[in-house]
C-alpha cells in the first residue's frame, strides 16, 4: 500500500454523516493518473453508489500516490459512509501526471510544470501493462506546450495531449525593500539573490555585478523579482569628451583615447573617433568612459 494511504484515511476521517444502509459498487481501472490539485478529477467507471461516496473516492485518489488495495478503500469508505462498499479491481495504482510526463520527457530537476491541463477534459486511466510515451518537439525550451500522449494497449490505439507551462530554474534577484524611480543607481544591497522557476527566463535580469549600470524605471515592489521592464540604462559614455579604449587580441590589450560620437549604456556598441588621424573605429561600452575594441 502507498505510504501515502494513511494521509488519504485522515482526509476522509473528518466529518460526520448520516447512517445508510447502501450496498454499492465503484468500478475504476488499475492505473490511473490525476493532476495534482484538480479537484474536479473523476476517476471511476461505473458507480451504483451515491453522489457522496463516489466524490469520496476520488478525493482519496488525488490524495494517495503509489499502489493501493482495494479492499482497503473500501474499508475507508465503509467506516464514513457506514455502508456496504465493493470496488473493483482488486489493486488500483494512482500517480500524478506530473511524475509521468517528467520521467517519460527525462526531464531534470532544473525544470517543473504550471497549469498543466487534459486538452479534453476527461479522465486518464488504463490497465496494467499498457504501454504509455509521451512526445514533445519543442520541450527543450520553456513556454507553453502540447505533449501528445500514445497509450497502446493489445493493439488497441489512442491518443491524447496535455497543455502546460514548462519553467526553467533560473538565478533571479528579488527586491529586498520596494524601491522606486530615482537617480540613483541599483546596487547588489538592494536585492537577495533567489532560484525560481521561469516559463520566461530571458524576461529575467540576473546580472548583479552590473546593477550599478541601471536605474528603476517604474516601481519595483518589495519581494518582486528583477525583471528587464523594471531597468533604465544609465549613460556611460557622452560625446564630446575623450575616453578609455582598450584593444585586446588573444592575451594583449592596449589602451589609448578617443573621442565618443553618441551616448552609450552598458554594452553598446558605438563609433569612436581616435586622435588627430580622425579615423573611426567602433567599441563595446564596458563602464563608466571605458569602451573595449575586440579582434
Amino acid at each position: 500500500m502507498s505510504r501515502y494511504f494513511s494521509f488519504a484515511l485522515l482526509l476522509l476521517s473528518f466529518g460526520r454523516f448520516v447512517h445508510t444502509a447502501e450496498n454499492c459498487r465503484i468500478e475504476t481501472a488499475e492505473k490511473i493518473f490525476y493532476i495534482k490539485g484538480d479537484k474536479t478529477g473523476n476517476f471511476i467507471q461505473q458507480s451504483s453508489c451515491s453522489p457522496s461516496i463516489n466524490r469520496q473516492f476520488n478525493l482519496f485518489i488525488q490524495s494517495s500516490s503509489g499502489s493501493m488495495r482495494a479492499q482497503d478503500v473500501a474499508r475507508v469508505l465503509e467506516e464514513k459512509f457506514q455502508s456496504h462498499i465493493s470496488i473493483i479491481p482488486s489493486r488500483i495504482e494512482a500517480n500524478p501526471l506530473s511524475s509521468l510526463v517528467r520521467s517519460s520527457l527525462s526531464l531534470s530537476n532544473d525544470w517543473t510544470f504550471k497549469d498543466m491541463a487534459f486538452l479534453r477534459p476527461t479522465p486518464f486511466f488504463v490497465k496494467e501493462g499498457t504501454k504509455i510515451t509521451m512526445s514533445c518537439s519543442n520541450c527543450h525550451y520553456p513556454g507553453k506546450k502540447q505533449i501528445k500522449v500514445d497509450i497502446q494497449d493489445k493493439g488497441d490505439s489512442t491518443v491524447r495531449w496535455i497543455t502546460l507551462s514548462l519553467a526553467i530554474k533560473v538565478k533571479a534577484l528579488v527586491a529586498r525593500e520596494s524601491l522606486f524611480p530615482h537617480r540613483r543607481p541599483l546596487s547588489r544591497e538592494d536585492f537577495s539573490s533567489e532560484e525560481i522557476y521561469v516559463t520566461n527566463p530571458e524576461s529575467i535580469f540576473s546580472e548583479e555585478n552590473h546593477l550599478h549600470f541601471y536605474r528603476a524605471s517604474r516601481k519595483i515592489p518589495k519581494g518582486e523579482t528583477l525583471r528587464q521592464d523594471h531597468l533604465s540604462a544609465i549613460n556611460l559614455v557622452s560625446p564630446g569628451g575623450l575616453i578609455d579604449v582598450f584593444y585586446e587580441y588573444q592575451n594583449l590589450s592596449l589602451k589609448t583615447k578617443a573621442s565618443p560620437l553618441r551616448f552609450g549604456h552598458y554594452g553598446d556598441k558605438i563609433q569612436l573617433k581616435r586622435g588627430k588621424d580622425r579615423n573611426i573605429i567602433i567599441g563595446r561600452v564596458v563602464d563608466h568612459n571605458k569602451v573595449v575594441v575586440e579582434r
